[in-house]
């Protein structure tokens, strides 16, 4: 995306209204999903990135793990799920959005999921932290991270990804 072009701008609709994903030169796949919400996909859909508002209402709360449920449900059945959550935007979680945390991890048990939660490094990541040790994935691993890039090299590793399928990680 080019810089100072907001996600707004980066949308494009079929004949029916639908948003459909489009991808801007080198770039990877950005997938509106909402009016707050874009998936972006990496590395030829290989991984799946889905930022967060950083906001606590309950209705963006519902949004976003509506569309990461959109990306376990659409992800091949065959292929391990790869995906990057960037919390960085997040202040302390709260109860809600630590139920609907542990309502994601036990998501689909049957396909194996990775997922990368990038958080900062704060009291906020730190809270993240104890409960990804407290309660992990059935059948894969979540793995807290503090930059996109340490996220995104773990992920690229485990799916066994050569970097040069695309230039830019964002």
């Amino acid at each position: 995306m080019a810089k100072g072009q907001d996600m707004d701008s980066v949308q494009n609709h079929d004949s029916t209204g639908k948003s459909v994903p489009i991808s801007i030169g080198n770039d990877p796949i950005i997938e509106p999903f909402s009016a707050h919400h874009h998936i972006e996909w990496l590395y030829d859909h290989q991984i799946a990135a889905t930022p967060s508002l950083g906001q606590p209402q309950r209705a963006l709360v519902d949004e976003w793990c509506k569309m990461v449920k959109h990306v376990f449900d659409t992800w091949p059945a065959d292929k391990p799920i790869l995906l990057l959550a960037d919390l960085r935007r997040e202040v302390s979680p709260s109860p809600y959005q630590t139920a609907k945390a542990n309502e994601l991890l036990n998501y689909r048990p049957d396909h194996r999921a990775y997922v990368a939660v990038v958080t900062s490094n704060n009291l906020s990541g730190q809270i993240t932290r104890l409960t990804l040790r407290a309660r992990n994935r059935r059948n894969g691993h979540v793995q807290q991270a503090f930059t996109r890039e340490s996220g995104l090299e773990w992920l690229l590793q485990i799916g066994n990804i050569q970097r040069q399928a695309m230039s830019g990680t964002r």
